[in-house]
């Protein structure tokens, strides 16, 4: 009899550890993605292009994705409520970021090109 209930008290023992070893990976993860999402968000900032803007997205995207293949499956899941919130106003930041940058830089400060390009005309047969 005494073995039956020794065994409900290593199972939550165990759950318990196992739990905080889960927060602990989430919180890892909840960590690295504020770091490198701010990383991402200050490189938008000083980014001069629309093509640099694009290529800073792509690698965000493929940098975020082999960040979360670090860790095990559902990982995330794991989060609290105050570090998923903090993550999605991180990710909410990096793309208006994005797009108010992008919106900057496509549009001109002048209506028209103001450089006029000056081509030579085509030789005329009479001059030779």
């Amino acid at each position: 009899m005494i073995p039956i209930a020794i065994i409900p008290i290593f199972s939550i023992g165990c759950t318990n550890k196992t739990e905080n070893n889960r927060h602990d990976f989430a919180r890892q993860l909840f960590e690295r993605s504020a770091v490198l999402t701010k990383m991402y968000i200050d490189s938008l900032s000083n980014a001069s292009d629309s093509t640099e803007i694009q290529r800073i997205a792509l690698n965000f995207n493929n940098r975020i994705t082999s960040l979360n293949y670090e860790f095990p499956p559902d990982t995330d899941l794991e989060l609290n409520e105050e570090e998923n919130d903090s993550l999605i106003k991180l990710n909410k930041m990096f793309t208006k970021m994005m797009h108010v940058k992008d919106s900057i830089i496509s549009h001109p400060t002048v209506a028209n090109d103001s450089v006029i390009i000056n081509q030579p005309e085509a030789p005329n047969e009479k001059d030779h």
